[in-house]
């Protein structure tokens, strides 16, 4: 029979296992680093913005930002395609220029203020060609670039799904100038590290191991890259993942 002194010894007992275990951390600190292979060597990226977020609290902001996405896709698109117009115009422009210079060439000197003129038409000419040549050559850089990050948008390689702080995240920090930061997460909880810097973005599973102590953020594990740990590896996709096609 329990008595009341017994009674109160478990009690205490219970109390005080219940305190220990609850005092016991399953905090798991993952150390990491980011780089990027530029030019065969290593480049640390510094301030890299990491968020973690829990599956259901990342997968609602996918779904919030995805009429932002579509937005930033037809700005993008208007773009290309207006440079692709320019382009295709200037091209023209450009060979009409060469032919006139080389049909400049081929006559014979006439002489006079005739002549005078005509070589000076055709220095003209080829001046403003080649100030159009270089014109049109950095629009197709930036062109190139609206391309790329218009493909980024349907692989999820794109910033702008993250342009805006994630609702929900357990934690959230950046890599220092060496490019090393660390996470402290609860052991076993599957997770989503985002993490980006300009127009770099890492959207990686992770599940706290103690197996695992590190991750590293390189091209190799790049949004869209198709990586094992990746959210986005080409067959998920931000639209995809949400449900959304």
């Amino acid at each position: 029979m329990l008595t009341l002194n017994n009674t109160k010894f478990f009690i205490a007992a219970f109390a005080l296992i219940t305190f220990s275990l609850s005092g016991c951390s399953t905090k798991q600190d993952i150390e990491g680093e980011a780089f990027v292979d530029a030019g065969g060597s290593a480049k640390k990226l510094a301030l890299v913005s990491i968020q973690v977020v829990p599956e259901d609290k990342f997968l609602a902001h996918i779904k919030k930002q995805l009429p932002k996405a579509d937005e930033e896709a037809n700005k993008l698109k208007a773009s290309v395609s207006n440079f692709q117009k320019r382009d295709a115009e200037a091209q023209a422009l450009i060979a009409q220029s060469s032919m006139l210079q080389r049909q400049s060439f081929m006559m014979p000197s006439m002489g006079g203020m005739l002549g005078a003129a005509g070589a000076l038409a055709s220095a003209d000419n080829a001046n403003a060609a080649s100030r159009l040549a270089a014109t049109m050559s950095e629009a197709r850089s930036r062109a190139n670039a609206e391309a790329e990050a218009l493909a980024g948008i349907d692989t999820g390689a794109n910033p702008v799904y993250f342009s805006d702080k994630i609702d929900g995240a357990i934690f959230s920090t950046e890599s220092n100038s060496e490019g090393k930061f660390k996470v402290s997460l609860e052991s076993g909880k599957k997770v989503v590290l985002v993490a980006v810097k300009d127009n770099l973005t890492w959207v990686l599973w992770l599940t706290p191991d103690k197996s695992k102590p590190t991750i590293t953020l390189t091209n190799k594990n790049l949004s869209g890259a198709g990586c094992n740990e990746c959210v986005f590896n080409g067959k998920v996709t931000p639209k995809s993942i949400v449900g959304g096609g």
